[in-house]
């Protein structure tokens, strides 16, 4: 994979872009869990965010709270 990058003024950054980029509804918990990470735990939330674990976390726990609802209700 080679990096490409952008001038701006006397820096170089690099033209970053994310693979996966569909919305996601993560829900409450999943937004105020995000707020905290970003307010008081920002290496963590760039590490995650960097690493797109984030969110595929986030929807991954969700989907499995909703298979285990509905195999209780049944």
């Amino acid at each position: 994979m080679e990096l490409t990058y952008t001038q701006c003024g006397d820096y170089l950054i690099p033209d970053l872009v994310l693979s996966d980029t569909r919305e996601y509804h993560i829900g409450k918990y999943g937004r105020m869990r995000r707020i905290y990470l970003k307010e008081h735990r920002p290496a963590l939330y760039s590490t995650l965010l960097l690493r797109q674990l984030f969110i595929n976390t986030k929807t991954k726990r969700k989907k499995k709270a909703g298979s285990y609802r509905k195999t209780k209700l049944l």
